[in-house]
């Protein structure tokens, strides 16, 4: 997985300038564009995502206890909670699942060949 900087460091880096930057950085990264309504999920989600419960063969899902004093700290109403609650979910199982799935193949096939 591509790593970038988040914006607020972007718009350091490049003084404000940084609206072409953002159109090049959503196209060689293939990220989405991020929408105002969840621009609360990303942040929460850049805080929470190694927060993982933890089996014998790696992890099992998002730990979900470690979100709840996140959402206080961001001051996310109860109602909104739900909604982020079932999009970290998502992330999780779209995103860091599948790279998990990945590096676990990939060293079981070194095990393997070594």
């Amino acid at each position: 997985m591509s790593h970038k900087p988040d914006c607020e460091t972007c718009e350091e880096l490049y003084e404000g300038k940084t609206e072409e930057r953002c159109k090049e950085c959503h196209k060689e990264l293939k990220i989405p564009i991020l929408l105002k309504e969840n621009i609360p999920v990303f942040q929460i989600w850049t805080r929470i995502k190694d927060q993982l419960i933890m089996g014998s063969g790696g992890p099992v899902s998002l730990n979900l206890v470690a979100i709840y004093p996140v959402l206080d700290m961001f001051k996310i109403e109860e109602d909104e909670r739900t909604r982020c609650l079932d999009l970290l979910l998502l992330l999780y199982y779209k995103v860091r699942w599948p790279l998990f799935l990945e590096a676990k193949k990939e060293q079981e096939e070194k095990g393997k060949n070594g």
